[in-house]
């Protein structure tokens, strides 16, 4: 498995990515008010979805983030953007960008959050702005679909996935900025518990998983913040 654009999006906006790992899933099952949104914000479904430097799958890496970048791109484009726009929001206004440093993501004492030292993070919503009652398609290991009561013992918060992202601009408030949507994620329910516009899609999309690959979190490797990109 690897990450790639996916071939069902003629636009190119949209990415399959390989055994990532998501964190403040708890929303995917009941919507939320994100951290920090001003007064009368609406509850949304969402998670961050983390690519890993190290981790369990360090081979996905390269994979993930080059399918992002050529999605971002082509997300660029589509907003009558130059292509590299988003690297700009991504280091100067990354509040305005879905793609973030891992490192960006501090608790209250400045800490970074467990999991985040040595990964980017896609920041995404479910399908129509994550509106209450539109989540992403959540599938279990063996590609069964969920049930809404199961969803976060199944798309649990440190758990690896597989997952179908698509990336956008969008002026809603007033600022530019790339945001991105989830509209699918399988589940390999393996992996340690952290803390704290679409395309049709199916279970097809993923590939089958082994019995003998659901197994608990590895370590990991040592990188520093500015070779993430590669």
């Amino acid at each position: 498995m690897a990450g790639k654009i996916s071939p069902k999006d003629p636009t190119g906006r949209t990415v399959q990515l390989s055994r990532v790992r998501l964190s403040f899933a708890e929303s995917l099952q009941e919507a939320r008010v994100p951290k920090d949104s001003a007064p009368g914000t609406e509850p949304k479904h969402g998670a961050n979805i983390l690519i890993e430097k190290g981790g369990k799958y360090p081979d996905d890496f390269a994979s993930n983030v080059q399918a992002v970048k050529q999605a971002l791109a082509a997300a660029c484009r589509e907003f009558k953007r130059p292509e590299d726009w988003w690297k700009t929001l991504f280091e100067d206004s990354p509040k305005e960008c879905a793609f973030r440093k891992g490192t960006r993501y501090k608790k209250s004492d400045g800490a970074i959050y467990d999991g985040y030292e040595e990964a980017l993070v896609i920041a995404a919503k479910g399908p129509r702005g994550g509106r209450e009652g539109f989540r992403p398609k959540i599938m279990d290991r063996y590609k069964r679909d969920v049930e809404v009561k199961d969803i976060n013992a199944v798309a649990y918060n440190g758990t690896y996935a597989d997952v179908i992202v698509s990336f956008y601009g969008t002026k809603n408030g007033g600022t530019p900025r790339i945001s991105a949507s989830i509209e699918a994620i399988r589940s390999h329910q393996e992996g340690d518990r952290l803390g704290g516009g679409g395309v049709e899609v199916s279970s097809d999309d993923f590939d089958d998983l082994e019995d003998d690959d659901f197994a608990g979190a590895g370590g990991s490797v040592s990188s520093s913040d500015d070779d993430l990109l590669g």
